[in-house]
């Protein structure tokens, strides 16, 4: 393959994707779950469920999309994939179950 093209290839996959820790960084509506998140960039999150009030915790991001929020109330950490498209938020559990929130 020509080198112009693989880095034409290259730049192009750099600059779509997204800085996840960067990106998280404001309040995301759910569209699946009952619930909003709001993340801060000190590394405070806001669980807002919409009949569980509002869960306060810290979050924290590993190997570029692996998050991790720690809530007191919760007995144990939350742990997810974190992918972000343009305004969509998606959270992927070891489970397989997804989540879709939309910044607000």
């Amino acid at each position: 393959m020509n080198r112009l093209l693989v880095f034409g290839v290259f730049f192009l996959l750099i600059a779509c994707s997204s800085n996840i820790e960067k990106d998280i960084v404001g309040e995301w509506g759910g569209t699946i779950a009952q619930q909003d998140l709001v993340f801060y960039s000190d590394g405070r999150v806001d669980m807002k469920g919409h009949s569980h009030g509002v869960y306060q915790g810290v979050y924290k991001i590993e190997n570029s999309n692996e998050l991790t929020c720690t809530f007191p109330r919760l007995s144990k950490p939350v742990k997810s994939t974190a992918k972000i498209s343009g305004d969509n938020l998606t959270l992927i559990f070891p489970s397989g179950r997804k989540e879709s929130y939309l910044k607000k």
